[in-house]
């Protein structure tokens, strides 16, 4: 059943992420034992969007330790890829479990800075 579920929210998360880019002509990508979507960002690190994409399907995996990793090394490649820092921060909000850190989550956004001329912390 655990197993199941997971793949039902993997398929809709992808169906989803698929149907609303494919319009905008991104390819979907592949991340080995995952699987593959479409979910443009802004990134400018190749690098930094692979780290992103396997933290974003780590997620809706409900892997949240493995998927904070992943975003964290995207922050590391690219520090002002803004879309790294909010999925690392989706990684302390458990909306299936009632379960929400706000304050990690929002230690997290701090590290950005409030603007790209912020310096992040």
């Amino acid at each position: 059943m655990k197993i199941a579920f997971r793949l039902c929210v993997l398929i809709v998360a992808s169906a989803f992420a698929s149907s609303a880019w494919a319009e905008r002509g991104n390819a979907p990508q592949t991340i080995d034992g995952l699987g593959t979507t479409t979910f443009p960002t802004s990134a400018k690190s190749g690098a930094a969007q692979t780290a992103f994409m396997r933290g974003f399907l780590l997620l809706h995996l409900f892997e949240y330790p493995a998927a904070a990793k992943a975003f964290e090394q995207a922050e590391k490649l690219q520090p002002d890829f803004a879309m790294a820092y909010w999925g690392e921060e989706m990684t302390y909000n458990h909306g299936i479990w009632n379960q929400l850190d706000a304050a990690a989550g929002r230690t997290v956004l701090a590290r950005l800075g409030a603007t790209p001329a912020t310096p992040s912390t």
